[in-house]
């Protein structure tokens, strides 16, 4: 079946293509062996991806989410290989705490979510994006998250097709952070979009045409709350 990203080829940045696969190779060595050159090697690597944005890790990782994605867009349009490869030299770190099995510091963990998310969502033309989506969505489920990478976490349910996961976070958005105008719009939006999407794909995304509608009244309680 066709996916949102069966037509992805490959990333346009032969830089930053290279960077990610010595990174992917060397994270490979250390967690069959952790040898110390190894580690000195995955530091360098981290060091180079940081250069090749412009900017060295401690800035990057000081940095809000919000502010990163302002530095990395330039007229309302985001770098979306550059976010990527940010989120691919975080996520190294993350990694390299887990092979010494240090405790992995959370704002990073919710950093590195929010860029794959956002490389994600603007369709960055990697290979392994989704997968490494997942695996951080699975390590942010140890905290509580931002309003802001809740709703990442709703486009990105969307996105995929996966519809009652959407409408699940949706809901849980309104009860965790209040039914605001905005959250209204988007939710409103949402289900519209769905009254117009074939039955075989709302199946497919375990949201049938009847449980659309039923979602739909069920946020038009809120507003009217």
């Amino acid at each position: 079946a066709a996916t949102p990203y069966s037509n992805f080829v490959p990333l346009k940045d032969d830089l930053i293509t290279r960077l990610n696969e010595n990174l992917n190779e060397t994270l490979s060595s250390l967690k069959r062996t952790q040898d110390t050159a190894l580690l000195h090697q995955l530091e360098t690597q981290i060091d180079e991806g940081f250069s090749h944005v412009g900017s060295n890790r401690d800035l990057i990782e000081r940095l809000p989410t919000s502010t990163l994605l302002d530095v990395l867009s330039s007229g309302g349009l985001l770098d979306r290989e550059k976010c990527y490869l940010i989120a691919a030299l975080l996520h190294a770190e993350l990694t390299l705490l887990q092979i010494q099995q240090v405790a992995l510091p959370e704002a990073q963990v919710i950093k590195t979510l929010n860029l794959y998310l956002e490389a994600a969502l603007e369709d960055v033309a990697a290979d392994d994006i989704h997968e490494r989506t997942e695996e951080l969505i699975a390590l942010s489920n140890a905290y509580t998250l931002p309003q802001s990478s809740e709703w990442r976490l709703f486009e990105y349910a969307r996105y995929m097709q996966r519809y009652a996961q959407a409408e699940d976070k949706l809901f849980y958005i309104l009860d965790t952070f209040g039914s605001n105008d905005e959250a209204i719009r988007r939710g409103r939006s949402f289900y519209q979009t769905l009254l117009q999407t074939s039955d075989a794909q709302l199946e497919q995304g375990n949201l049938p045409k009847n449980e659309v509608q039923e979602g739909l009244n069920a946020l038009e309680s809120y507003a009217q709350a």
